[in-house]
């Protein structure tokens, strides 16, 4: 399957031979690839020019900065896909990283097929963002075309579990509260069904919870 190109990613890590072992995984996928092992010289980076990264790959523990709060800046102010990166894989820890705004945890040591997939979270950002499929090459030149199939599959498969699991009453839905609890249950399920795998039809299953439906878990997820 040949990979979209063009897609610009930020690696954040303190470990240099880390960084440039994952420098070496992107070129061979055909990313384009900046690393930093210090977060103060990737803030700079992404403040300096807007537009320049599509992905942001850091780790969890970095040494001269909050990783959090990095995380926390970049997702709300400058909007672009982070994924963090840890030795750690509690769950206190990947659930912290997800409420704060993380795409996705990867528990070191890290796979080659995790650094061949992650242009999907871009994909996956694309299509939350442009409903209107048709004008994306026009919108988003940065990304390969070939990125399109992905997104047009995307959509297809959610429009089809949307009519499977579509109730035969047209009774609406009542509204849901979000209680703590239940947000935990949540990022809960979440993590432990792996954020690329978690459909709202198994966080439902997976959570139990009287009254929740697929469209209240749906909503929570967007």
């Amino acid at each position: 399957m040949a990979l979209p190109t063009n897609i610009r990613v930020l690696v954040i890590d303190h470990d240099i031979n880390l960084l440039n072992a994952i420098e070496k995984l992107c070129y061979q996928f055909n990313y384009s690839v900046k690393t930093c092992s210090n977060v103060s010289d990737a803030l700079n980076l992404l403040l300096g020019k807007k537009d320049i990264f599509d992905l942001v790959l850091i780790e969890a523990k970095m040494l001269d900065m909050d990783s959090y709060g990095f995380l926390r800046h970049v997702t709300q102010q400058i909007n672009i896909p982070v994924i963090m990166m840890c030795v750690d894989g509690s769950t206190s820890v990947v659930m912290k990283a997800i409420d704060d705004g993380a795409c996705d945890y990867w528990i070191k040591p890290l796979t080659d097929s995790l650094i061949m997939n992650m242009w999907q979270h871009v994909a996956r950002k694309l299509w939350k963002e442009n409903k209107n499929l048709e004008l994306m090459s026009e919108k988003l030149p940065l990304i390969d075309q070939k990125i399109e199939g992905v997104i047009n599959t995307s959509v297809k498969k959610g429009s089809i579990e949307k009519n499977n699991d579509k109730p035969k009453s047209s009774t609406k839905n009542k509204r849901l509260k979000w209680s703590p609890e239940l947000k935990r249950k949540f990022v809960s399920a979440v993590v432990k069904l792996n954020v690329d795998k978690a459909t709202p039809k198994k966080i439902l299953a997976m959570m139990n919870e009287r009254g929740m439906t697929r469209d209240h878990v749906a909503s929570k997820l967007q």
